[in-house]
């Protein structure tokens, strides 16, 4: 069976607007919000940060972005029109967030304009996940870092999220062929 994410856009809207519901009902779970607040919490952001949310869904996570202290823009960005128009609608009244659709394999950004990318839980729904870090290499700063959660608190536990900021540090296994990806001012091509 296809992974109804990875075409979400061809997808009834029933079945959009149900995941919707999905998504949000799992942002609100307690495993869940412990594990983002976790990893979110070692994320090293200078004061005034933008930061950017590939994958964004309904927007629960650009909305607690958000919420942190340093955060002073945030951008969720996913191919579902659906999940896009439901998050402006859940993010009405919360400044310094915008949503746009978009592939995360083709960012409609220039080089080097973010000081952070998140991709959470959602590499695993993406065919070519390895252009969407190249992508995202090229939009974030030089030596911003990266958080790549594989989380599942369906099966009670998680694998820590991957700071992916240059090539000679540990990837995911996934990730370990893209040798090309780097943003640190040494490697960077």
């Amino acid at each position: 069976m296809p992974d109804v994410y990875a075409t979400i856009e061809q997808a009834a809207e029933s079945v959009q607007e149900r995941l919707a519901d999905v998504l949000e009902l799992r942002a609100a779970d307690l495993q869940h919000r412990a594990m983002l607040e976790d990893y979110l919490d070692h994320l090293p952001l200078a004061a005034g940060a933008r930061v950017l949310e590939i994958g964004c869904g309904t927007g629960a996570i650009t909305r607690t972005l958000a919420a942190r202290p340093a955060v002073s823009e945030v951008v969720g960005l996913d191919p579902g029109s659906l999940f896009i128009e439901q998050a402006r609608r859940r993010a009405e009244g919360i400044d310094g967030v915008s949503f746009l659709v978009g592939d995360g394999r083709e960012l409609p950004f220039e080089q080097d304009s973010f000081d952070a990318v998140i991709c959470h839980t959602v590499l695993c729904h993406i065919p070519g996940p390895e252009q969407v870090l190249v992508e995202g290499m090229r939009v974030t700063r030089s030596g911003a870092p990266w958080r790549s959660s594989t989380a599942t608190t369906r099966q009670r536990r998680w694998r820590s999220p991957t700071m992916i900021h240059c090539r000679h540090a540990p990837m995911p296994r996934l990730l370990r062929s893209c040798t090309t990806l780097c943003s640190c001012v040494a490697c960077r091509r």
